[in-house]
């Protein structure tokens, strides 16, 4: 540039994202500053260790994490969270993962200078915003980001901002296992059957107030006796 020409222009973000460590990302505005030019702008950027990243780069071209992409919509992606549907903009197929791995995946894409968009459009990796975050175990997206194809264990320790940046959460489930005894085992007339009893008389099993325990697709718990160990659907409030 000749003496005099500086570029002010009004917006400028830096990243600092490398493998194992935080990415972390500030603007313009961050540093007080309303335009560049002749002066030093510091840029609020640091990292540190990150304990989530569960595997090396190399890793990327085997399973799960192949499976594991991230496709960016123009338009509103429903899903339904219990029960209702909710508009999301960037949907991560999650390739029935680990929470971790899915992370993994995911802030590795955000590294590569190239089009990291299973879809249509084009987003480079390097410049695209942050998709996930943990807060300690609990997975946290952007606005706009859902996951798709998670594990059933993982439903419980997930957030989901919609594109209206509201909170969405799973319905609370659990997993259990049902035992029974040999006698009951293969009986041809043995049943099983799970309930719970809410306050009040009259909510012991057979009695009209008992509530039979959904699994996560809303379907009762219910079914013959053929083994020992019998690993139900999780549970679902």
């Amino acid at each position: 540039m000749s003496n005099g020409n500086f570029d002010k222009r009004t917006y400028f973000k830096a990243f600092v994202r490398e493998y194992g460590k935080k990415y972390k990302d500030s603007v313009l505005a961050d540093t007080g500053k309303t335009a560049t030019g002749a002066y030093i702008a510091n840029f609020l950027v640091s990292n540190e260790d990150d304990l989530k990243i569960q595997a090396a780069d190399g890793a990327m071209s085997g399973a799960p994490y192949s499976g594991i992409t991230v496709t960016y919509f123009g338009v509103d992606q429903t899903r339904t969270i219990g029960g209702t549907g909710y508009p999301f903009r960037i949907i991560i197929d999650g390739n029935s993962a680990t929470l971790e791995q899915i992370y993994t995946k995911v802030q590795y894409l955000l590294r590569q200078n190239s089009d990291i968009d299973s879809g249509a459009g084009t987003v480079t990796g390097k410049t695209a915003a942050a998709l996930l975050s943990f807060v300690g175990d609990t997975l946290v997206t952007s606005t706009g980001v859902y996951i798709d194809n998670i594990q059933p264990a993982d439903s419980n320790r997930i957030e989901f901002y919609d594109q209206n940046g509201i909170k969405r959460v799973n319905p609370y489930s659990s997993a259990g296992v049902i035992t029974a005894n040999g006698p009951l085992i293969g009986a041809g007339s043995s049943y099983r059957l799970l309930f719970t009893a809410p306050p009040g008389a009259g909510n012991d099993y057979g009695e009209a107030g008992a509530i039979t325990v959904n699994d996560d697709s809303g379907t009762p718990i219910t079914g013959t006796i053929s083994s020992g160990s019998i690993s139900p659907a999780p549970l679902t409030d």
